[in-house]
């Protein structure tokens, strides 16, 4: 039996069996019933409002946000949405003067769903706690899927993207809820399952590893256009790890900035979900994912193209903020140029770090943090690169992004000793558009002579190790430092 935990902002979804995608569907019903518990009934308001709306392909101007829809319970207590198939909306219950409790709602197909909404009343101090809202069927598919979508909001936002005081990569949910299986390919409900797929690829963003399955599942029931992409925008970003890791050759992932096909796949799906997804957010989201695939794999008028359609349609949003600090043609921070004069403090002592005296090494500039997964998974490489060549004359200095003195020395205590030279820079700092950084990792390989020999946003992978032996071997010279 399934006795999935729902909290106070626990998830609300109306499931179907058949995909978003698919043909007409009919539309779907929210129904539900207030039950009164210290504060009038007539007291609580149910309020509807739409994430998005299906939109015209290539029509950027419009605001894909419905007006709100508000109702107010009957005098018995009870209220009822129609609602179109294919709907994201959040559903909002205030009550007197508690504050209100929010649930997303996504509708797929022609199946009701009713919940139970519980007024609470007010705490010790007199104060009106927030009503709480509850499947009415705890064993329904919608209950299930809450259980999967919390899962989804309890990883930290994808690598590069989080705010300041983020969540470290470590933080997660802990265990899955009983009746989720750890596989999506093990789930047969349908709309269960892609929000598993959701939650495994963002599993693997925070370090964890993706099981070829669950990317194939991604790349089958995640489609440009699904709904769910409304409730987290930014995780769209992550089927890149799907196709590199479902479309990889022998059960070894390809990287999409190495491989034409694969990343025509990629953008393709970013260019549907762009032009044709109903939430703005998500369109905009998409064109960002595109533009920053593009410069990665080298193709910069295309990265050009894409970014001045993201400003362009999309000026409020901070997509198309990101994506002005992302290095463009006009880059300072690209291979073959000089490096730019920098001056960084060190964590670790009084030294300030600089171009000047760093000269003379073939030195590795990393910006990272604790809760960025793929700075995480990258440690073990950037420990082994740096014994191999820490004595021919290889330096790294680890710039840590936003976080305390306090996060980064647990950090190395606990799990990494990062043996090396050590900086901060805050999040809104100038150093963050001096080295052109729109999100982490940012990695930066400068050889003896100042010269950028490979510049990128993420990490590097074996190309560091490659990138490092090259350049000692054309000037072996041991500075010794």
């Amino acid at each position: 039996m399934i006795r999935p935990h729902v909290t106070r902002s626990g998830a609300l979804l109306a499931a179907a069996s058949s995909c978003a995608c698919s043909g007409a569907v009919p539309d779907a019903d929210l129904s539900g019933v207030v039950l009164e518990a210290g504060a009038p009934v007539a007291d609580v308001a149910v309020r509807l409002r739409l994430l998005g709306r299906t939109v015209r392909p290539g029509a950027p101007g419009d605001s894909a946000v419905a007006e709100p829809l508000a109702a107010r319970s009957d005098d018995r207590g009870r209220f009822r949405f129609e609602l179109a198939a294919d709907q994201a909306a959040w559903l909002a219950v205030s009550a007197a003067a508690a504050p209100p409790d929010s649930v997303p709602v996504l509708t797929v197909g022609g199946e009701s769903v009713a919940v139970t909404i519980e007024l609470q009343g007010a705490d010790e101090r007199g104060r009106a706690r927030a009503p709480i809202v509850r499947f009415e069927d705890p064993e329904s598919g919608p209950a299930r899927l809450a259980a999967a979508y919390e899962r989804i909001v309890a990883y930290p936002p994808p690598a590069g993207l989080a705010p300041t005081g983020a969540a470290s990569a470590t933080a997660g949910p802990a265990g899955l809820p009983e009746g989720l299986p750890a596989n999506p390919v093990d789930e047969t409900d349908p709309l269960v399952r892609r929000f598993l797929a959701v939650e495994a690829l963002s599993a693997a963003d925070a370090g964890a590893d993706l099981e070829i399955g669950a990317a194939r599942t991604a790349l089958i029931d995640l489609p440009p256009t699904w709904p769910g992409w409304s409730f987290f925008p930014a995780r769209i970003g992550l089927m890149k790890r799907a196709f590199e890791v479902g479309r990889g050759h022998e059960g070894r992932p390809m990287r999409i900035d190495r491989n034409p096909g694969l990343l025509e796949h990629y953008i393709g799906y970013m260019d549907v979900a762009a032009s044709g997804h109903a939430t703005r957010e998500v369109r905009a989201a998409a064109m960002f994912f595109a533009m920053r695939a593009a410069y990665a794999a080298d193709l910069d008028g295309m990265a050009e193209s894409y970014l001045q359609r993201l400003v362009g349609w999309f000026p409020d949003t901070d997509w198309a903020a990101r994506a002005r600090r992302v290095p463009r043609l006009d880059s300072r921070i690209a291979p073959g140029l000089k490096i730019a004069g920098f001056e960084l403090v060190s964590l670790d002592s009084t030294a300030v770090y600089s171009a000047a005296t760093l000269a003379g090494s073939v030195y590795l500039i990393d910006f990272w943090a604790t809760w960025c997964g793929p700075c995480i998974k990258e440690m073990e490489n950037l420990h082994a690169v740096w014994e191999r060549f820490r004595d021919r004359g290889y330096q790294v200095l680890s710039v840590n992004v936003g976080e305390s003195r306090e996060a980064v020395d647990a950090f190395r205590r606990d799990a990494w000793p990062m043996p090396w030279l050590h900086a901060w820079i805050g999040v809104d700092s100038e150093e963050m558009k001096h080295f052109e950084i729109p999100g982490l990792p940012r990695t930066i390989l400068v050889d003896r002579d100042g010269t950028i020999l490979d510049a990128r946003l993420g990490v590097m992978g074996e190309d560091l190790e490659r990138g490092v032996e090259m350049a000692l071997e054309e000037n072996p010279r041991d500075t010794g430092r």
